[in-house]
């Protein structure tokens, strides 16, 4: 008699919402989820380039120096220029810098409920 593959608890650890929400394997994916954040700073560093905050012959476009997003986040405030003939690329900083706040606030403020929420503050 074949087993029966609904009473393999491997199987339903591996299809059930928790089991896939609780991957047992999760550790492997930290490999995709480091590459996916050097992408996401390398869409700040263009998003830097397309408003001439940092030059197009710099070394982190150019790839001869690794990039970081505390490197690219300096180095463009370190070329920002705080006049009126400068307003977009002001703009593009602050919002970027706003938005990391914002994100950065909101994850706090949810820690924060959930702690206050489950008694532990």
């Amino acid at each position: 008699m074949a087993p029966n593959r609904d009473n393999d608890p491997d199987k339903r650890k591996r299809t059930s919402f928790l089991g896939l929400m609780f991957n047992p394997e999760f550790g492997q994916s930290f490999g995709a989820l480091k590459e996916s954040w050097a992408i996401f700073g390398r869409t700040i560093l263009l998003l830097f380039v397309s408003v001439r905050i940092i030059p197009p012959d710099d070394p982190y476009v150019l790839g001869k120096d690794p990039v970081s997003l505390e490197k690219i986040i300096r180095r463009g405030w370190d070329n920002i220029v705080w006049d009126k003939n400068h307003i977009p690329q002001i703009v593009m900083f602050c919002g970027i810098i706003f938005g990391f706040a914002l994100i950065l606030g909101l994850i706090l403020a949810t820690v924060y409920m959930l702690m206050k929420q489950h008694g532990r503050h």
